[in-house]
């Protein structure tokens, strides 16, 4: 809920929040032992992103991950800069299916402020 109570506006919304923490599994991995289990709730969303990394501009960068759902759905994945708000995001959309499979996305990184970059991935609920 947001309510602000300075000059004579007041505005409140209902939202529900519901924090589900990823967690680690081990009874399910296609490579290794262990597989992170992301639940995303209906109505909700969710964005993984891994720390900056400092690259080599106009160089082609992979990333590569294997998935798989209980559902069908998809999932978007890409390379992006930024701060507040990602710029410069080379991305795919992947249908993702109900058996292990690795996505990958392969993209040349244009100059950036700092040339750092990040991974990010996304979906939407049910």
């Amino acid at each position: 809920m947001q309510i602000r109570e300075f000059g004579g506006y007041e505005h409140e919304t209902a939202v529900e929040l519901t924090k589900r923490d990823p967690e680690v599994v081990s009874d399910k991995a296609q490579i290794g032992r262990h597989s992170l289990k992301i639940s995303i709730p209906k109505h909700a969303s969710f964005t993984l992103t891994s720390p900056y990394v400092k690259v080599t501009t106009g160089r082609q960068y992979s990333l590569s991950l294997w998935m798989t759902a209980d559902k069908p759905r998809d999932v978007r994945i890409g390379l992006a800069s930024g701060l507040f708000r990602p710029t410069d995001i080379n991305s795919k959309v992947i249908h993702v299916a109900e058996r292990w499979k690795r996505y990958s996305i392969l993209a040349t990184l244009p100059p950036t402020d700092d040339d750092a970059y990040f991974a990010v991935v996304e979906s939407n609920g049910e």
